[in-house]
């Protein structure tokens, strides 16, 4: 989505991007790049011609900067973009990690990758600080190739998003329940099996709760969430909702937002759940934190801390907001940070033109 909102402000003003979908596959997206003036152009980085035909697809295209954001596959991306004469290669690092164990055969492809970055990247960029430290190495700041930036999003698009009312009733909630919402895949990170018991206790606390679960998965009867929710006495109270394209809505008419994760980058739905106004409970890492010390909405604590401390600190979390003026003063108050739009699309602007070449882009990502 970030991704889609910078190439909506550039494009085709200013730059042609065709994305490289490195999962050989169509996505749900793929009509918004075409939207763009761009190409959706699927090559699977799994499959052993992937080396040729991307090669083939850079000299066809003849593009002047390269963008890949798929963590340390990007050194084997990048280095075939410099074979290629690409100007501008950028690594982009989007996550703390890339969740796969540290068996030696992995920390020696790590290694090898990061060599590749290092040699070939002519920008080397983190959507966090804690992304930079825990991807790169901790020392990236004396490096003038790097450089953090923030998400950004339109706060536009979250405020007066509609009847929050008529959202509660669509879901069969009324206007007196505290509605908790959770958007993110079903994927080991989003911690879903966490999440229910944590609500479990909210909803010991307060009565009136209900749990919304927004994401890919999360409506499958064989998932992890349909698993807790199952064993858990709220069932009654859990909407597995899957997919949703009216999340807007859904924040709206939410009073907390929960995401005990596991890991996240720069969670965007953090960002979202602050330019709508609605206070956040996240677990205490890095992004979560660069994001809390600029937008007062957000609240962290360990996964460490147990299922009542979570609980206790999400149900005071609407009135606490309500006292303080937050969600009034939210649009204004993430109008002026660094993740408005305005400030993510002039880095790109500045990142896509290094090479004083701007014609052609291809950003490559799963």
């Amino acid at each position: 989505m970030r991704l889609i909102e910078t190439i909506s402000a550039l494009c085709p003003a200013e730059a042609h991007v065709d994305v490289c979908a490195l999962s050989g596959l169509e996505g749900s997206l793929d009509a918004q790049v075409r939207a763009c003036g761009g190409t959706v152009i699927p090559v699977a980085l799994k499959s052993p011609s992937f080396p040729f035909r991307f090669m083939q697809l850079l000299y066809r295209g003849r593009y002047s900067v390269v963008h890949s954001n798929v963590i340390y596959a990007t050194g084997g991306i990048l280095a075939l973009a410099a074979a290629a004469g690409v100007p501008v290669r950028i690594a982009q690092f989007h996550a703390m990690g890339d969740g796969h164990p540290s068996t030696w055969p992995r920390r020696l492809r790590r290694q090898v990758m990061q060599q590749c970055i290092d040699r070939c990247a002519t920008h080397i960029v983190g959507c966090a600080e804690g992304a930079m430290d825990g991807l790169w190495r901790t020392d990236w700041r004396t490096d003038p190739r790097c450089r953090v930036v923030y998400y950004g999003l339109d706060p536009t698009r979250f405020t007066a998003t509609g009847d929050a009312g008529r959202t509660r009733a669509e879901l069969g909630l009324s206007a007196s329940d505290r509605i908790y919402l959770h958007v993110g895949n079903e994927v080991t990170e989003k911690n879903h099996a966490r999440l229910v018991a944590i609500f479990a206790q909210i909803a010991r606390l307060d009565p009136s709760a209900r749990l919304l679960l927004v994401g890919r998965g999360t409506d499958s009867p064989e998932g992890i969430s349909a698993a807790a929710v199952q064993n858990s006495p709220v069932a009654d109270r859990v909407r597995m909702l899957g997919v949703r394209h009216d999340v807007p809505q859904l924040l709206e008419a939410s009073d907390v937002l929960l995401l005990p994760s596991i890991r996240e980058g720069l969670p965007g739905v953090v960002l979202e759940a602050c330019a709508s106004g609605v206070p956040v409970l996240a677990t205490d890492l890095p992004g979560v934190r660069e994001i809390a010390s600029r937008l007062p909405l957000v609240r962290y604590l360990p996964l460490s801390a147990d299922d009542a401390e979570w609980a206790a600190a999400a149900v005071g979390l609407p009135n606490q907001a309500s006292q303080l003026g937050l969600r009034g003063a939210a649009a204004e108050t993430f109008r002026a940070s660094v993740f408005h739009i305005d400030r993510m699309v002039k880095a790109h602007r500045l990142l896509w033109s290094g090479s004083g070449i701007t014609e052609r882009s291809v950003y490559a990502c799963s």
